[in-house]
């Protein structure tokens, strides 16, 4: 399966960051920078979700070679401190670290027609034939100066980041802009997925990345375990989401409080 995309708009990008960085030999040497964070969200299970995301923290940390811990502050529990060693593009590392980077597939509601979907110019104009089970999100902008378009999806996903056993990267066509993640799914996401494509050819699926719509794919044939997202990723661009889906999305807001240099 291809999914295609002509342009990619919501990206965390970390040109120079996970490729440049190596592990800091202690994790007591000076510099660094110190994250106060809150962690937010309206899943049930919240100490458990904090936990994950402690969890999920530390292994971003590892994916890029940075020494650093994540730990829970007891005195208030929706808060986390992180600890991140050595000297970094600040900037680049709580991007990366604090994005939730939450991917999902979603059936689009349109017509089965192999072009575009049904798109509309405003999210006002979409939800006046919104039913329910169902919801608007923005859609990439196919060219720099073309307005915004919406989609109309239904709103339980097929699969999402939790599916994804295994993402790389690797050049559509040799050139820069034009680097694809290949996927695999787990044997649950696998089997659901494999039974939703089986009963909905000619019809579209949209790849959802943090509540935009990234990409669009008109279902051929019945797909299973496995699938390539493309589009306009740098080399840069598609290692760092490759990265998140392979260290797990974070299941909650998360919002930096306070930072501190040490």
């Amino acid at each position: 399966m291809i999914i295609r995309t002509r342009v990619l708009t919501v990206v965390i990008i970390l040109t120079g960051f996970a490729a440049g960085c190596s592990k800091i030999p202690s994790i007591f040497d000076a510099g660094g920078m110190e994250f106060l964070v809150r962690v937010e969200t309206d899943r049930p299970y919240k100490n458990e979700i904090i936990d994950l995301v402690i969890k999920i923290t530390e292994r971003r940390l590892n994916a890029v070679g940075i020494s650093g811990e994540a730990v829970r502050i007891e005195s208030s529990p929706d808060q986390m401190r992180v600890r991140v060693y050595g000297t970094q593009d600040w900037e680049a590392v709580k991007r990366f670290l604090f994005t939730t980077n939450e991917l999902s597939f979603k059936k689009a509601v349109s017509p089965p027609n192999p072009s575009m979907p049904v798109s509309y110019t405003t999210e006002a104009e979409a939800r006046t034939v919104l039913l329910p089970g169902q919801e608007v999100l923005p859609y990439s902008r196919s060219y720099e100066n073309e307005p915004q378009r919406f989609l109309i999806l239904e709103a339980k996903p097929l699969i999402s980041g939790d599916d994804i056993r295994q993402a790389d990267v690797h050049s559509y066509d040799g050139t820069d802009r034009n680097y694809q993640i290949g996927f695999s799914l787990t044997k649950d996401g696998a089997e659901r997925f494999g039974e939703w494509t089986g009963r909905n050819i000619n019809n579209h699926l949209a790849v959802v990345l943090d509540n935009e719509v990234v990409s669009v794919a008109f279902i051929r044939s019945q797909i299973t375990d496995s699938g390539q997202i493309t589009g306009s990723f740098t080399k840069a661009e598609a290692e760092e989401l490759a990265m998140s889906l392979n260290s797990g999305h974070l299941p909650a807001k998360l919002t930096v409080l306070d930072e501190r240099r040490r």
